[in-house]
């Protein structure tokens, strides 16, 4: 048999031995004190267990006031709850919508994940898009079919990527909801990633060595001398834009070191370039007379001086992996290299001075993996695929002619 208690004698229990309250805190909804020891909001629920609110005194009385619409009840109006009820109370689903929540909880994953720089970026982008459609719904109204929805109107074009990537983000977060106690359960679970079929080898379109040529002089014509320099930089190292764009002169002695983001935790991650004729002569034309710690840099414009720097740049010289990577993309446009491409994310962009590089190496015998700080041999060989590869063979002479008997000649 379920017993029953009086809610307003468990809530007199806790309350009546209090402290007179001072002025200042008179007006505190029940249940709710603020402690100088603490310097925080306590609230104390009807179980006798006790929540840090923080010092935000309006979000503490409003989750205050929530709590006791539900749970505490005036005198005139007492009527009776099972023990059950109460004893579980701490785990009840939050009262406040998600959007209140999501951002504490994007904080602690991306603490536990310890993503790279352009992977927080891109699921920063995500979550913000997550956190507007679901932000003012309650934690345990959300559904499958909610889910279905936002992944329908998050990716316009129906990418199995973009569907993927939103997914896996979704599940993440929604996981930790229900992990802290913020969600009974993960309705993006029930959802399947779609399938990613990889193209044909014939499909992919891979920059040249002339592509690279016309694309570095016309970027010389333009006078954009940064662009050749990480052009020529990411030829020589086999090195992606967001090392190219981060590269110091102090990271330049007898070698280039280089850790890759992607796979920082990795060993393969930390590379030291030898310093040869080449990449001295690329350094020190590098060397404009702009007083700055880059190596890729740009001097901005008088009237931009004194904005404030965009996110993860740390010096006014410093260039953003987007603008080095847009720049490249507009050469290669205006030389219309590839306009018979009509999605141009489908033409080769900076990135792909990196493939050009590794496949370079290898076809003159040199093993490119730990050049390119690749923690797997596959990954190197992906970077191969869209080359024509030409097979060198043995000098056979294959005689086909029958040969006469040697009777017939004499």
């Amino acid at each position: 048999m379920t017993t029953t208690v009086n809610v307003l004698r468990l809530s007199e229990k806790f309350f009546i031995m209090a402290r007179p309250r001072s002025h200042k805190h008179k007006d505190l909804p029940t249940g709710l004190v603020y402690r100088k020891d603490r310097a925080s909001y306590v609230f104390t629920r009807i179980d006798g267990s006790t929540k840090n609110l923080g010092k935000d005194r309006k979000r503490a009385k409003s989750l205050a006031f929530k709590y006791n619409s539900t749970y505490r009840v005036d005198p005139e109006l007492y009527h009776e709850v099972s023990n059950s009820k109460i004893g579980s109370e701490q785990n009840k689903i939050s009262k406040v919508s998600i959007g209140e929540l999501l951002p504490t909880i994007f904080t602690k994953i991306a603490e536990d994940k310890e993503w790279s720089t352009k992977t927080l970026k891109g699921h920063q982008c995500r979550f913000n898009v997550i956190l507007k459609f679901f932000g003012e719904m309650m934690p345990d109204s959300i559904s499958l079919p909610d889910v279905n929805l936002f992944l329908k109107e998050s990716n316009p074009t129906d990418s199995k990527g973009v569907f993927n990537r939103y997914l896996g983000l979704l599940k993440l977060i929604f996981n930790y909801c229900v992990s802290d106690s913020i969600m009974k359960n993960n309705p993006a679970n029930k959802k399947i990633r779609r399938t990613m079929i990889a193209k044909d080898e014939a499909e992919i379109i891979r920059l040249t060595t002339q592509d690279f040529a016309a694309i570095h002089k016309h970027a010389g014509l333009q006078g954009i001398q940064w662009l050749q320099i990480a052009m020529e930089l990411s030829l020589q190292t086999s090195h992606a834009v967001n090392e190219i764009a981060k590269l110091k002169y102090i990271d330049i002695e007898e070698y280039i070191s280089i850790q890759r983001d992607k796979n920082k935790k990795t060993a393969a991650s930390r590379v030291k370039i030898p310093m040869n004729y080449e990449l001295e002569d690329i350094v020190q034309r590098s060397k404009d007379g702009i007083d700055s710690p880059y190596v890729i840099h740009f001097l901005r414009q008088r009237r931009y001086l004194n904005r404030p720097l965009a996110a993860g740049l740390e010096h006014p010289t410093q260039l953003r992996n987007e603008k080095i990577s847009r720049a490249f993309s507009d050469a290669r446009d205006e030389l219309r290299l590839f306009d018979h491409i009509e999605n141009k994310e489908d033409r080769p962009s900076f990135h792909d001075i990196r493939s050009l590089s590794i496949q370079l190496q290898e076809a003159s015998g040199h093993d490119a993996q730990k050049r390119a700080a690749h923690s797997q041999r596959a990954s190197t060989e992906v970077y191969k695929k869209g080359y024509v590869q030409w097979n060198e063979v043995a000098d056979v002479v294959i005689d086909w002619r029958e040969q006469p008997d040697k009777d017939d000649h004499t």
